[in-house]
């Protein structure tokens, strides 16, 4: 069974919920077996950054797992940031996109893809080929903007099943996984 450290915010659930937890091929490590803080549901198999008040917790996790994926994270309020991780990280990582605006609701318009396009060029210089890059595939379905958010609970927006069905086939394209995509028929996001 291969090990999956997911570090980053409630997008990377998803992939818990939907991907890795469908196949008895892997297991997510628990932040609680690491002494890092769950406050929600959706972090028991996620690392959430702003959770994480001591580096040993994510370095052990590091060295146990064998896929590292995780959301380029960096800023004072983070004890550890993804691209330390990322250096002491000897198992294959991956880099995905972060999706989250600060807005509640998206814009709509392509200063959103400019954000995009920005931080998949900071994930490029960070990372090189050990990242995803989907803002161009966005901005091609630009037309539909729409369709890439539902709006949460908390009035918070996130991406759609579209959105997941594509990252996810990215995933298991790049790391050669044998699991099968997101349906593009997710409607929420808990």
């Amino acid at each position: 069974m291969k090990k999956v450290l997911l570090y980053g915010n409630c997008q990377l659930s998803r992939l818990d919920k939907y991907l890795f937890s469908q196949s008895p091929l892997f297991s997510l490590l628990k932040p609680e077996d690491y002494g890092a803080e769950v406050k929600e549901n959706w972090q028991k198999n996620l690392f959430f950054p702003a959770n994480i008040k001591k580096n040993s917790s994510l370095y052990d996790a590091i060295s146990d797992c064998d896929y590292f994926i995780f959301q380029h994270v960096h800023g004072e309020q983070f004890v550890t940031h993804s691209k330390e991780l990322y250096d002491s990280c000897e198992s294959e990582k991956l880099c995905l996109p972060n999706f989250r605006f600060s807005l509640n609701e998206p814009s709509q318009n392509k200063e959103d893809i400019k954000e995009l396009k920005a931080r998949a060029s900071i994930n490029k210089d960070l990372y090189g080929e050990d990242q995803i890059d989907l803002s161009n595939w966005i901005e091609s379905k630009h037309e539909r903007w729409g369709e890439f958010y539902i709006l949460t609970e908390n009035h918070h927006s996130h991406p759609s099943g579209l959105y997941y069905n594509k990252l996810s086939k990215e995933i298991i394209k790049k790391l050669n996984l044998n699991l099968k995509p997101l349906s593009k028929d997710i409607l929420y996001h808990s």
